[in-house]
C-alpha cells in the first residue's frame, strides 16, 4: 500500500489511490457509497467486497479473508480520520 500521503482527496468523501502495481493506475474510492461502508474501482471490491454488501452479509474489516472494504478504502477511512483528528485539535 502506498503512504498515506499519496492518497489525494477529491472532495466530499472521494478519493484517488495510486495502484501499488502499476504505477500510472489508481483507483477511485467513494465513502459515501453502501451507507458508509465506501465502494473502490479495485477488482478486489469488485470480486469480494460488493457481493458481500449485496448479500447483506455481516460486515468486517480489512485484512479479514471475508471483508466488505478493500485495502483501498480502509486506507481512505485511516486517511479521513487522520484529518478530522488534525483538524480537532489543531
Amino acid at each position: 500500500m502506498k503512504p498515506l500521503l499519496e492518497i489525494e482527496h477529491r472532495g466530499q468523501l472521494l478519493f484517488h489511490v495510486p495502484s501499488e502495481s502499476k504505477e500510472e493506475e489508481f483507483y477511485v474510492v467513494d465513502l459515501a457509497s453502501h451507507k458508509g461502508r465506501g465502494q473502490c474501482t479495485c477488482r478486489d471490491w469488485e470480486t469480494r467486497c460488493q457481493p458481500r454488501l449485496k448479500q447483506g452479509l455481516p460486515q468486517n474489516e480489512y485484512p479479514h479473508p471475508e471483508r466488505d472494504r478493500c485495502k483501498h478504502v480502509h486506507a481512505c477511512v485511516l486517511l479521513l480520520g487522520n484529518m478530522l483528528i488534525r483538524r480537532t485539535i489543531g
